[in-house]
């Protein structure tokens, strides 16, 4: 179990950090906690998109 310990503190502390995000900092969130090609799966009308910096402005802007 203790091998998925580092993951679970990764995926806790970012979601610590989009609860504490405010639309003008979501995008550097994002940045911080996902690679250069982010890709982002959301439902209609958002559906796919690229990218930290567009997802926070689609999505959570």
């Amino acid at each position: 179990m203790s091998n998925y310990q580092a993951a679970k503190t990764v995926v806790r502390n970012y979601f610590e950090a989009l609860e504490q995000a405010t639309p003008d900092t979501v995008s550097g969130v994002l940045k911080a906690f996902t690679g250069d090609e982010y890709r982002w799966r959301g439902v209609y009308p958002f559906r796919e998109q690229w990218g930290a910096e567009t997802v926070a402005e689609l999505f959570w802007a």
